[in-house]
């Protein structure tokens, strides 16, 4: 039995190394039949058995993708190890000086959108302030005003000059 474990290992650390991005498990698992089957073994029937075991480090695979694995020959630090380690966040990855200046470059485009945007401000507040001291002027030198026009031109005066 441990003959057959073993060779059906080496044939799922083969298929682990072919893995490319987007295949599934299953994906795998089908490889790996493909490869012990090649071996003219015929048809791996421990299935179950390797399933309960394939956890413990004697029939782990060196690949890695088992989350038992101890010895997976992979030089990164797993999760767990990260995970117990004083790092702070240890998948995030610092920003790069492209990124950065880009980032920088963007934030200059939106300060000068700002202030372009604060002087289109001003200039609408000085326009209208300009209309309201032309109504005003016009409104006041004129004599005989109504009640609505009078009204008008004491709220303009509270606008303009704060009386």
């Amino acid at each position: 039995m441990n003959k057959i474990l073993n060779k059906w290992t080496c044939a799922y650390d083969n298929a682990k190394r072919m893995q490319k991005s987007g295949w599934s498990g299953n994906y795998v698992l089908a490889k790996e039949h493909e490869l012990y089957s090649n071996g003219k073994s015929g048809h791996f029937i421990l299935m179950s058995e390797w399933l309960a075991l394939r956890d413990q480090p004697r029939y782990g695979s060196q690949v890695g993708g088992n989350s038992g694995s101890v010895g997976s020959g992979s030089k990164r630090a797993h999760e767990s190890d990260a995970s117990n380690s004083n790092s702070v966040e240890s998948s995030a990855l610092p920003m790069g000086r492209d990124v950065a200046k880009k980032r920088e470059k963007e934030l200059e485009r939106l300060d000068k959108i700002a202030m372009r945007q604060e002087e289109v401000n001003q200039l609408l507040k000085e326009s209208t302030e300009a209309k309201k001291m032309k109504m005003f002027m016009k409104l006041s030198s004129k004599e005989h005003l109504d009640d609505q026009s009078k009204e008008l031109l004491e709220k303009l005066g509270c606008d303009l000059f704060g009386n």
